[in-house]
């Protein structure tokens, strides 16, 4: 029994909630209406800290068709929450250690296995159903396999650290280190 939950804004969240009404599927705009445990979708705009939404996430799933580099995916990692996540971007590459030239983004498969979660093949509109089914395919999978979505969360946590502040002061001291010698 899952629940998408929505957070933040867009200009076609009218658009949205009328595709879901138009296949049956409830939803509801938390920032109008208190929450329905009978709804499948839940809106709650914009939010000035997420975190508590984290707190209770199985998964994050980022379905763009471009991306920079998404603070988002980190703050999620934060709580050790696994993604399923376009491959749309060098940013996100680079979060999921396939950022090396010689690998290429996903293309052929449908989604690539790595230690975070999933790294989904783009889609552009005219495949939004095929994409549908295969994120969904995705999502079974993940929290389908209890060893495999424990270890993504485990290895998400430790990524998290890897661009926490610590971390970064320890890189920037060594490059602080070495321009001073040279």
């Amino acid at each position: 029994d899952l629940r998408l939950l929505l957070v933040g804004d867009g200009p076609r969240k009218s658009e949205t909630v009328e595709y879901c009404e138009s296949l049956g599927i409830s939803t509801i705009d938390l920032t109008i209406n208190s929450y329905n445990p009978n709804a499948k979708i839940l809106f709650a705009g914009y939010q000035e800290n997420p975190y508590p939404f984290y707190l209770g996430a199985k998964l994050f799933l980022m379905p763009s068709l471009w991306e920079g580099f998404p603070i988002s995916l980190l703050e999620a990692f934060t709580f050790g929450v696994p993604a399923i996540v376009a491959d749309c971007s060098s940013g996100i590459r680079e979060i999921f250690d396939v950022n090396d030239e010689a690998i290429r983004p996903v293309q052929s498969a449908e989604f690539e296995r790595t230690p975070y979660g999933h790294l989904m093949r783009t889609f552009e509109n005219n495949n939004t159903g095929r994409a549908a089914i295969i994120w969904a395919r995705s999502i079974k999978e993940i929290l389908g396999n209890n060893d495999y979505y424990t270890s993504c969360s485990t290895a998400a946590k430790l990524k998290a650290e890897s661009y926490g502040v610590i971390s970064i002061s320890k890189i920037w001291e060594k490059e602080f280190d070495i321009t001073c010698i040279n």
